[in-house]
């Protein structure tokens, strides 16, 4: 595999665990209807990655993620020098990084990192800068109809080596 490889502990896995809780049960009250809200997706599962993924990148850098639980209405899963850090998580190795273009065109985030989830395991797979991904040349529209900017881990503006500086 490559990557960086992280291996999460029982004590950091048990974290992502609540905080994917957290994020669910926070979403959940904000619904009219949170069986609808939830019905037919993976919407569990994309939060369990994703608090995965952040916990394992924060390790990485040895910083602490933004774990303010519920649904913050951030996209910035953690700061490391001054640039703020969105992790995007999936569970297959050829997965591709995806930013909603809603959330891609706030302008909130620097750096986007693609982590991938094997519990305990986590590859850290690469990163790109929000100026590299925020173009229009790479929406397609993947996920439920609902545009995205769209990185093959191939692109040349898709970085395979994640150090401190970011």
């Amino acid at each position: 595999m490559t990557g960086i490889k992280i291996e999460l502990t029982k004590l950091e896995c048990d974290l992502a665990e609540r905080l994917a809780l957290d994020r669910i049960v926070s979403a959940d009250r904000s619904y009219a209807d949170p069986l609808i809200h939830n019905a037919g997706n993976n919407y569990i599962k994309n939060h369990r990655l994703g608090a995965y993924g952040e916990i394992a990148v924060c390790k990485h850098f040895n910083i602490y993620p933004e774990i303010s639980g519920g649904q913050d209405n951030t996209d910035i899963d953690c700061t490391l020098n001054g640039k703020r850090i969105d992790v995007k998580a999936a569970d297959f190795h050829q997965a591709r990084l995806l930013v909603e273009k809603n959330a891609g065109d706030k302008g909130t985030v620097d750096i986007y990192i693609l982590a991938i989830v094997e519990p305990p395991i986590v590859w850290i797979k690469g990163r790109t800068s929000a100026k590299r991904i925020v173009r229009p040349e790479l929406i397609t529209e993947p996920r439920k109809g609902k545009p995205c900017y769209t990185m093959e881990q191939s692109s040349p503006d898709f970085l395979t080596y994640v150090n401190k500086s970011c």
